[in-house]
């Protein structure tokens, strides 16, 4: 469930500026916060890695209305090899990376989402991380790995069932923020 909840967040970031492109193309020129979030954030982060086609100047609603597709593309294409290739888990601080590119902050989230997630992320992630050396020090009585990393508690199944259901019932409210960015336009 871990890694199907991480796809949910980078997909939710995908189809938000894929969408966003459709709708700048078949709407009049229409750009939604998702777009210009992206878009800027792209072009910030090219400027402050030194790269070619960064601009260092205020994009404005026009400046960006000028070549908004080729922008986004670029924009979409970075969102897919870096910012979702480099994904690796739903910690607040992961989620946070995800949803800035499209204009969210992690405040706007509901709190009792993020906290969820971060404990999930925690315990399941310790044990899908660790759980091999832990089973091959049991089994080997301590003998190897002295000093490896220990899992500190295996969940137990009913635990990862309520887990797991706690974020199911609060990912409609993330899915309404997002739905939400997509009708605001600039």
């Amino acid at each position: 469930m871990h890694a199907e909840l991480e796809r949910y967040f980078e997909d939710s970031l995908l189809c938000s500026v894929r969408s966003s492109l459709h709708i700048f193309n078949n709407c009049n020129g229409a750009i939604t916060v998702p777009a210009a979030a992206a878009v800027i954030h792209h072009q910030s982060k090219l400027f402050f890695d030194g790269k070619n086609g960064a601009t260092s100047f205020y994009l404005s609603k026009s400046r960006i209305m000028q070549d908004m597709p080729v922008r986004l593309e670029a924009a979409i294409a970075a969102i897919e090899s870096g910012v979702v290739g480099g994904n690796n888990g739903i910690k607040k601080h992961d989620i946070r990376k995800l949803v800035g590119w499209i204009g969210i902050d992690i405040s706007e989230i509901d709190p009792t989402l993020v906290a969820a997630l971060e404990i999930f992320g925690s315990e399941r992630g310790d044990a899908a991380h660790l759980s091999r050396r832990e089973i091959w020090r049991r089994y080997h009585r301590g003998t190897s790995g002295g000093n490896q990393p220990r899992v500190r508690r295996l969940p137990a199944p009913s635990d990862e069932v309520t887990a797991v259901n706690a974020v199911l019932k609060l990912l409609s409210g993330f899915d309404q923020l997002i739905q939400h960015r997509m009708r605001q336009l600039i």
